[in-house]
């Protein structure tokens, strides 16, 4: 019951982006990459953790609008993390930012929802006639809403460099925890793929 559950959050995930990629004709406006330290931690005046857990995130905006200031971008995003005492795990989503240009500096909203595919990093038995067999252990699928704040500065019109401290809450964890706390703290660079 609970496998066919991870599934539908999955599929529906898969249909959100799609429509998401349908509506922007999939012509992407600016493409991401970051670097970032996941904690396994509710969010603290601490920002930075240690130690470092390395996560990869590589998105594309898909839809950008702008007027005087003020800019909005949607699009996707696929990340992975790295913990080595608890987890490690794909994430897929579909992001949306909200900024305010100040000259070279625009603060930033940032907000996602999407799916984590958390990867197993032990065997999995199950038991069989009273003997312990090796079964595939796919890992658990969860939903996962993410909310931020970002920093990006335009060194040239094609180019920023970001920073970004995101809150991640993906759910469900376990019997005892509804819900399973990460924070990001990422650099990156975000290139303008729109002519001028």
């Amino acid at each position: 019951m609970l496998q066919k559950n991870y599934f539908k959050i999955l599929l529906s995930t898969v249909c959100l982006l799609n429509l998401s990629t349908v509506h922007g004709q999939f012509s992407p406006k600016s493409i991401r990459f970051s670097f970032a330290n996941e904690a396994l931690i509710l969010p603290s005046w601490k920002i930075y953790q240690s130690p470092i857990n390395p996560t990869l995130l590589i998105g594309i905006d898909t839809k950008i609008k702008s007027n005087k200031n003020w800019q909005t971008a949607k699009g996707i995003e696929l990340g992975y993390f790295y913990q080595r005492s608890n987890e490690s795990a794909l994430m897929l989503d579909i992001n949306y930012a909200k900024g305010y240009k100040i000259g070279r500096i625009q603060p930033m909203f940032l907000a996602a929802i999407g799916a984590k595919q958390i990867l197993p990093y032990s065997e999995a038995f199950r038991l069989k006639d009273g003997q312990y067999e090796k079964s595939r252990a796919f890992g658990r699928t969860q939903l996962a809403t993410k909310l931020g704040l970002g920093l990006a500065y335009a060194v040239s019109e094609k180019v920023s460099i970001t920073a970004d401290y995101k809150v991640m809450l993906s759910l469900p964890y376990s019997k005892n925890f509804p819900f399973s706390p990460h924070t990001f703290l990422g650099v990156g660079l975000r290139i303008n793929l729109q002519k001028n």
